[in-house]
């Protein structure tokens, strides 16, 4: 009997160490669902493999479903001595793509803490000045990551091509800047209404056309492509217009390629996208101009 108490001591307290914040992760096979936390991620484990694969990379977690109708999973993530532990789930029409937990307060108080708070959307930040990144490892390569994404948001406006023009909202890729192995994007996105444009989430997908069968027949196929660098800013206020920066890993594609770029409305159907032809992406001028030279 004290054996067994003892056990049960130890098992709560384990528990209460844990952070069992994240709830219901919901997913489809159509696009990636992403988990943001505050710290660098040391493993992640999910209990469906065969129906889920994951990814992870510095502090972020990239969930998709492998099948229709997948069934519940468990997912567990250990951030050094943290855990945290959810609950994946598979729907068709799901709206939700991101899980931003790299804001939450801990039990100290601090940001980066053991408690989960979803985190405040920011609309102060509206301009450049106010970039950041979410959650970044602290790394000399991520700071300087950062450094550079902060000048380059401050470039000047150059393509009016590449964008989408609604009654309510605009966005475009107005400048784009290449270095040896990152794209970096700045976009432009004016809320011409009256509520506020809050940012679920912006996904990249590079697609290449392929022939397939007898009849040759052209597909595009899209691969996801995970940012390396986000602004911190989730929410363009009423009326206003905000820059904003990207960072994703460069990829060289053929004269047919292009990239995607999905941004969704959080608790709305505002969806924006921008395409963008590999003459474009291949075709931009080096960063390294740009930082030395400002041009």
């Amino acid at each position: 009997m004290l054996l067994f108490c003892f056990i049960l001591s130890v098992s709560v307290q384990v528990l209460l160490g844990q952070d069992l914040n994240m709830d219901t992760i919901y997913v489809n096979t159509t696009n990636t669902s992403y988990i943001i936390l505050p710290k660098k991620i040391d493993l992640v484990d999910i209990g469906n493999p065969k129906q889920y694969m994951q990814q992870f990379q510095e502090n972020s977690v990239f969930v998709k479903a492998l099948v229709q109708k997948a069934g519940i999973s468990t997912i567990l993530i250990k951030c050094g001595s943290e855990y945290d532990f959810g609950i994946i789930k598979y729907v068709e029409k799901n709206q939700r793509f991101l899980y931003d937990f790299s804001k939450r307060v801990g039990k100290d108080g601090r940001v980066g803490g053991a408690t989960s708070q979803q985190s405040a959307v920011n609309d102060k930040g509206v301009g450049a000045e106010n970039i950041e990144s979410d959650g970044l490892n602290e790394s000399n390569d991520t700071n300087k990551l950062q450094v550079a994404a902060k000048k380059f948001v401050k470039i000047s406006n150059e393509i009016s091509t590449l964008g989408f023009v609604s009654s309510f909202i605009d966005a475009a890729v107005t400048a784009i800047r290449n270095d040896k192995d990152k794209t970096y994007l700045k976009v432009l996105i004016q809320n011409k209404a009256s509520l506020p444009y809050k940012l679920e989430f912006i996904s990249f997908q590079y697609f290449q056309e392929k022939k397939k069968g007898s009849l040759k027949k052209s597909v595009h196929v899209g691969s996801d492509v995970f940012p390396l660098y986000i602004p911190s800013q989730k929410s363009v206020p009423t009326l206003k217009t905000s820059a904003l920066c990207y960072v994703i890993p460069s990829f060289a594609l053929a004269d047919n390629g292009y990239l995607m770029v999905i941004f969704r409305e959080e608790q709305g159907d505002r969806i924006l996208k921008i395409k963008i032809s590999s003459k474009d992406l291949l075709g931009a001028a080096l960063l390294e101009d740009y930082i030395k030279n400002g041009k």
